[in-house]
């Protein structure tokens, strides 16, 4: 079975943040069919910079081409897809691909794989940035396309599936949640201390529209009201933060070793209330079984007890209510219940068997 892999990452790199499940689908598909028997297209590596190219880009965008996408890579990928049994493609935002495919009469299987519901994140966005109102046309134009002409959709939770089909109209879409694979040590992980008082909260997240909505709330609404100590660790938030004059708060852009951090903190928090999809922070954060304070959208997708790996708080009053009661202070800082959630349903290995299920589907 050959599988023509197309994204707009390197699924083959080094992954952080939204990229982790780019490549995770990457890597169990090349278990199962072995990597030799999979090419990768990576639509956002573009062969020119001239102005002339930019410009092509930019027509390109006013036909709803987007991120890398252009009428000359449509025709390659048309070109050869008759060499594949599978074209996965690895965003909604590139549903375009599965209408062209279609309408030139591919006889192999579109897959098409859905990180977020986009046109929701875009429609969000654009309250700050005008800009996104033409992208909410690309998302609700890419994904209708990805909704009628894949063989079959995939999104990342319950949530997400049903606001597709609500949207779109599809009748049926495969869940397969966020994983990630095991690069925790049990030794360092399982051997902490008691939870301080006050505790160390840490934040992971890039410079990212949900991810700043989130902290910047948390920042102006809670920190002024806890004894709690934060550090926020995450690619461009130092300028978020840049004139930041707090004892209790630190910020990181880039740090050598993040698991020093997640191991050392009492809790990981997620003041996440925009988006789709599922937080790979959450996933993280149970890997090196932690308490893990969020709100509902934070957990979103997760099937375990959240008040057995942390508690949800939405409102400023309940995040300040966690921080400052006692139902936190017997634990230690290693929360066996996550750690063991994320091994029974969240390692890559655990969602193999969906992955497999859907290649060799009729």
């Amino acid at each position: 079975m050959n599988i023509l892999f197309i994204s707009l990452r390197d699924p083959d790199g080094k992954s952080q943040g939204g990229s982790q499940c780019t490549n995770r689908n990457y890597t169990v598909l090349s278990d199962l069919v072995g990597k030799k028997n999979i090419d990768i297209i990576n639509l956002t590596k573009d062969p020119s910079t001239s102005l002339l190219y930019k410009g092509y880009k930019f027509l390109n965008l006013l036909f709803l081409n987007y991120w890398g996408l252009t009428f000359s890579k449509i025709r390659h990928i048309t070109s050869i897809a008759e060499n594949y049994d599978i074209v996965f493609v690895d965003t909604s935002m590139y549903g375009n691909i599965a209408s062209v495919l279609k309408r030139n009469k591919y006889k192999g299987k579109i897959i098409c794989f859905f990180h977020n519901i986009e046109f929701k994140l875009r429609k969000e966005i654009s309250f700050v940035n005008p800009f996104s109102l033409w992208e909410m046309l690309h998302a609700y134009v890419n994904e209708k396309n990805a909704i009628k002409y894949a063989d079959i959709a995939v999104s990342l939770n319950q949530k997400d599936s049903l606001e597709l089909q609500k949207k779109y109209g599809r009748r049926k879409i495969t869940i397969i949640p966020i994983t990630l694979p095991d690069i925790s040590n049990p030794e360092r992980i399982e051997n902490m201390e008691q939870i301080s008082v006050p505790p160390t909260l840490l934040f992971v997240g890039s410079y990212y529209y949900a991810n700043v909505h989130g902290v910047k709330w948390f920042v102006k609404n809670v920190m002024p009201e806890t004894d709690a100590r934060l550090q926020i660790i995450g690619k461009g938030m130092g300028r978020l933060f840049r004139n930041l004059k707090t004892r209790n708060i630190e910020v990181f852009d880039y740090v050598e070793d993040i698991s020093d951090y997640i191991i050392n903190a009492d809790f990981i928090i997620s003041p996440v209330f925009k988006g789709s999809g599922m937080k790979v922070k959450i996933c993280e954060a149970l890997m090196y079984g932690k308490n893990i304070i969020g709100t509902e959208e934070s957990f979103e997708g997760y099937d375990m007890d959240v008040n057995k790996t942390g508690t949800v708080c939405n409102t400023k009053e309940e995040f300040i209510k966690a921080l400052d009661g006692n139902w936190f202070q017997k634990r230690t800082k290693y929360n066996s219940y996550s750690r063991n959630i994320f091994l029974s349903k969240y390692t890559s290995e655990s969602v193999s068997n969906i992955f497999l299920e859907i290649i060799n589907s009729k």
